[in-house]
């Protein structure tokens, strides 16, 4: 793989505990998944991505990665946990998974995520303007993460 290459990887099947993605060739690729990434927050597609990564080796440390499931690219900040249970509204639903501040669009009868974030175009947007990563003047989840300032 060259660097700057596009990798699509397609959820083929998705457990608890394990995500089988499937890669254009038709290489299965088991990716270990958490309930929480290392900072306590969801685990999300950039998660997963930078999982898989991982195990695919070198070859693919600077490809741009996308992840697919059911015929649709997944936001990069998408909790997995939210393709388990759909249509059960839970905290992920309602709150940053960076701040893990209420989100602030409103759905008829409560919170929810963005239609689209405007820095990053992730599609619904589980993060908040704030905290995406793409925001040059907010707060950058990385420091948020280490603690330092």
């Amino acid at each position: 793989m060259l660097k700057g290459e596009s990798l699509i990887l397609t959820i083929q099947e998705l457990h608890e505990d394990e995500v089988t993605l499937l890669k254009m060739d038709g290489q299965e690729v088991q990716v270990p998944i958490h309930t929480q990434a290392r900072n306590g927050r969801s685990f999300t597609v950039t998660d997963l991505i930078s999982v898989a990564k991982e195990i695919l080796g070198a070859r693919y440390a600077t490809a741009q990665v996308l992840i697919t499931y059911r015929g649709r690219r997944l936001p990069m900040f998408q909790p997995l946990s939210l393709l388990h249970l759909p249509d059960k509204p839970s905290a992920e639903w309602t709150t940053c998974v960076f701040c893990l501040e209420d989100l602030p669009y409103q759905l008829p009868g409560g919170r929810g995520p963005d239609p689209v974030c405007s820095y990053c175009g992730d599609a619904p947007s589980w993060h908040c303007g704030l905290c995406c990563p793409y925001n040059d003047n907010g707060r950058n989840p990385i420091r948020m993460e280490t603690g330092v300032d």
